[in-house]
């Protein structure tokens, strides 16, 4: 009897971690938009499935509509295409790569409660009218934006911006990145390697650091400041 009693118990034990493990299984889904633009269309993915908030992402082209809020607690690699609808928020343990060699298109509110790694020469574009498009980009405190590429982030029409209330850090690069878009910051903004030239106005608060040499530019557009803003190094330049 006690004998069986073990095997049951071992049996119901190893369902329970299968079924654990089932719920946490982790897939790699890669966009090819054969059916539609519409992020929640499975057919749109390939293996074939709606992302759950713990896959990998992939994309690489195509225009994707989130038709509602889209949380990445993962990973999301964008090196090309366009997302446009509701919100996109990366999770405050996750990543979103944006990289390669072409550009990316924002239409959408995109919210960084964790690491967005911007690398190689992707430009990014960010389309806001406050009618069809709605692009904006909010890191939030706590979020980490890296930057090592050399390129810009463009606005698309007149009201499109960024946020920062966390950290943006320019590294390893040697050449400019530039904000042609307003970007509001309360946070801290630093610059280690090349340059940070910000075009679009906005607001001076928060921390901004320069290394020696490695500027930060504030070249034009209408720029508002805050009493408590601390410019340090030797490299920043109102």
């Amino acid at each position: 009897m006690n004998a069986r009693r073990l095997l049951v118990g071992a049996m119901i034990g190893l369902l329970c971690f299968a079924t654990v493990n089932l719920a946490s299984a982790q897939t790699n889904r890669t966009w090819t938009g054969s059916a539609n633009g519409d992020w929640f269309n499975p057919t749109n993915w390939t293996p074939a499935g709606v992302p759950a908030s713990n896959d990998t992402v992939n994309v690489g082209s195509g225009s994707i509509n989130l038709t509602a809020t889209v949380v990445i607690g993962a990973q999301f690699n964008w090196t090309g295409g366009t997302l446009a609808g509701s919100s996109l928020t990366i999770a405050s343990n996750a990543v979103l790569n944006i990289s390669g060699s072409g550009q990316v298109f924002v239409e959408n509110a995109v919210t960084n409660a964790g690491t967005v790694n911007w690398t190689g020469t992707v430009g990014i574009y960010v389309y806001n009218n406050n009618a069809s498009y709605f692009g904006s980009v909010d890191n939030l405190a706590g979020g980490v934006w890296n930057i090592q590429s050399d390129q810009a982030m463009n606005p698309g029409f007149a009201n499109p911006y960024f946020n920062n209330a966390g950290t943006v850090i320019k590294s390893v690069t040697s050449g400019t990145t530039t904000f042609s878009v307003p970007f509001n910051n309360t946070g801290t903004v630093s610059n280690l390697t090349g340059t940070i030239n910000f075009s679009g106005g906005g607001t001076i608060g928060g921390t901004f650091y320069a290394a020696a040499t490695k500027p930060i530019n504030f070249s034009s557009g209408n720029f508002t400041g805050v009493g408590t803003t601390i410019l340090t190094g030797s490299g920043c330049r109102p």
